[in-house]
């Protein structure tokens, strides 16, 4: 009898040091299914940073590009403004040497070509105004430019910092994975550890 108690000890020791192991058989299958879902996520978003990355860095070079291009605009602006200043002082300049003659005043010919001059002077006048009213556009323009450089700079930021984070979480998963793997073959040597010493216990009292 006593020795028949004994065996169902061992069985009883058996059964549960099997459930203990099968505690420690760490997580399920539906587990493995979302981490491999993961793991390739990880994979996706690593390639499409990298995609990402050589975009920003193209862009970057054309807008380099297209800033020496407007540099060498405006250098070419200022030029003929100048000119334009210098032609305006020289029409003034001739208009205040201009000799009196009134009988001339009269003439068809005098009185067409003045004509024709005020028509031009109001056409250089409009087109000064033009160029002012599209200069102020232009600044309008590089002021939104601007705003938006310094939204695209931040999301940059933004997006590399997140970036970051995920790299640092992923270290933090693996490491944690690591150590999951560890104490679950430690706790399986430990209960197979015990069960073995209660049943040779059992079986040699």
């Amino acid at each position: 009898m006593a020795k028949n108690l004994k065996w169902l000890v061992v069985g009883l020791v058996a059964v549960l040091a099997f459930f203990a192991l099968r505690s420690c058989g760490g997580p399920n299958e539906k587990y493995w299914i979302k981490k491999a879902l993961y793991d390739q996520a990880v994979a996706d978003a690593a390639a499409q940073h990298v995609t990402d990355m050589g975009t920003i860095v193209t862009q970057e070079g054309t807008i380099t590009a297209r800033d020496a291009d407007i540099a060498n605009l405006k250098a070419v602006i200022v030029q003929k403004s100048a000119k334009i200043t210098g032609l305006a002082h020289d029409l003034a300049a001739l208009q205040a040497a201009e000799p009196a003659q009134p009988e001339l005043e009269t003439q068809p010919l005098v009185i067409s070509l003045r004509a024709q001059i005020g028509n031009l002077t109001k056409l250089y006048s409009i087109s000064v105004e033009i160029i002012d009213t599209k200069d102020a556009v232009i600044a309008d323009w590089t002021a939104k430019f601007n705003a938006q450089a310094v939204i695209s700079e931040t999301w940059k930021a933004a997006y590399e910092t997140e970036h970051r984070l995920r790299l640092t979480a992923e270290e933090l998963n693996i490491t944690l994975e690591h150590q999951r793997d560890a104490s679950r073959l430690y706790g399986k040597l430990t209960t197979a550890g015990l069960a073995a010493a209660g049943a040779y216990l059992l079986l040699t009292k």
